[in-house]
């Protein structure tokens, strides 16, 4: 509750000055917009910016001078970086290092990681921390870039059922996978493929067809 009861405007926190409220994916939490030094804007997360841990827009990263200040947040332990983290540098990587094994599928198709989240506090604010067992997702239908509104943390079976070539059917106003249709009838998939191929999807998705 102190961030929203604390007025921040004119706060500086490296290149960045707060100048307004902002809305933000968690109502408990206070968000400001803050215009850097360089012309971009960015909203931040009160604690964060007090806390110096965001310090541009993102400009800081992309010059190169950032270094390790994306660590100053409990994620680097001397084990080695956490989950979170690993997910978010992987993230960035695939989206625009065109030496990652995986840009064919994700920066050279067009997909990008979107500006506020090249600065891992304001990622690790808009997302949280990712649960054990989840990933992150661009949902619905792996559409869009990665940024807040467009990803969540899904489970294996979200993944699987979040991907392109799984096919969904709409019916009776409800739109599922092929998956789910077959979870929710009990029907097995190779099943419900066979009788899509031949019988109308009224009569396909009955279970005592």
């Amino acid at each position: 509750m102190g961030d929203v009861a604390q007025n921040m405007i004119g706060f500086r926190s490296g290149r960045l000055r707060v100048i307004a409220r902002s809305a933000g994916p968690d109502p408990k939490r206070a968000y400001w917009l803050c215009c850097c030094d360089c012309g971009g804007e960015v909203t931040a997360m009160g604690k964060y910016l007090r806390k110096g841990e965001v310090k541009s827009c993102g400009c800081l990263n992309r010059q190169g001078i950032a270094g390790p200040s994306n660590f100053r947040h409990g994620h680097a332990p001397e084990s080695g970086v956490s989950k979170t983290y690993r997910i978010w540098a992987g993230m960035i990587q695939r989206c625009e290092n065109t030496a990652n094994g995986a840009f064919a599928e994700y920066g050279a198709k067009g997909i990008k990681v979107c500006e506020r989240w090249h600065e891992f506090p304001i990622f690790l604010a808009d997302m949280g921390e990712c649960p054990e067992g989840r990933s992150i997702d661009r949902f619905p239908d792996m559409v869009g870039n990665y940024e807040p509104g467009n990803c969540r943390w899904a489970t294996p079976k979200e993944q699987a059922n979040n991907t392109r070539r799984n096919r969904r059917i709409t019916f009776n106003g409800e739109t599922l996978t092929l998956t789910e249709w077959g979870n929710r009838l009990n029907i097995p998939l190779p099943t419900l493929h066979s009788r899509l191929k031949r019988l109308p999807i009224e009569q396909a998705l009955r279970p005592n067809v």
